[in-house]
Formats: structure tokens, C-alpha cells, sequence
């Protein structure tokens, strides 16, 4: 689970940009990664190279919403050193390099 602050003039949308790195590699040679706000779907991705990638979730929010709770499902765990990717052998979905949350422009 991941709790982002909001600010009430991001409303009536939020716009989050994401820049992710997913963990595929070795035995994965796809990941999907699912998101879920306060239980309710907002995306869902498919990613087939171990490299940086730019998603935007748009949350719907009220101008009292001050935290977004965002759930990632991830399919498939591998750890980097599984992946090809270095030595660490904790098993991960994708790495979050930066969240910005911003106002929907559409």
C-alpha cells in the first residue's frame, strides 16, 4: 500500500506521473502490475523489458481527499539477482524512481 498526499487543489482529478523500473528478466519474461485506489481499478500495465518506464494514473478525487491509497498488485516477484540485474536476492515487482502528483489537464 502506498498513501500519497493530496492537495485539495488537484481536484475534481489528480494526475499522478509515475517513472518505474520493472523487474523482468531471467525466469520473468513479463510483468503485470495492477492498480487499485480505495479497492477500485485505475490501471492496469504489462511490461516485457527490464527498463525505466512513464505511466500517469488519473485518480477521480472530491476536494476533501487528501491521500490517495493506492495498491500495487504485482503477478510475478523476482529478485534482481534472479533477473540478471544485480546482487540483491529480495524478490521485487518494479522499483518506483518518482511519484509527482499534479492536476489532470483533460
Amino acid at each position: 500500500m502506498l498513501s500519497v498526499p493530496l492537495s485539495a487543489s488537484l481536484a475534481p482529478r489528480a494526475e499522478l506521473r509515475l517513472e518505474l523500473v520493472p523487474m523482468v528478466g531471467g525466469p520473468v519474461g513479463e510483468q503485470r502490475v495492477r492498480v487499485f485506489r480505495d479497492g477500485l481499478p485505475l490501471a492496469d500495465w504489462r511490461f516485457t523489458t527490464w527498463q525505466e518506464e512513464r505511466r500517469v494514473l488519473e485518480i477521480p478525487m472530491k476536494a476533501e481527499d487528501t491521500v490517495a491509497r493506492l495498491r500495487f498488485v504485482v503477478a510475478s516477484r523476482i529478485s534482481p539477482a534472479a533477473a540478471g540485474a544485480g546482487a540483491d536476492h529480495r524478490p521485487v515487482g518494479f522499483a518506483l524512481r518518482l511519484l509527482v502528483p499534479d492536476r489532470a489537464t483533460r
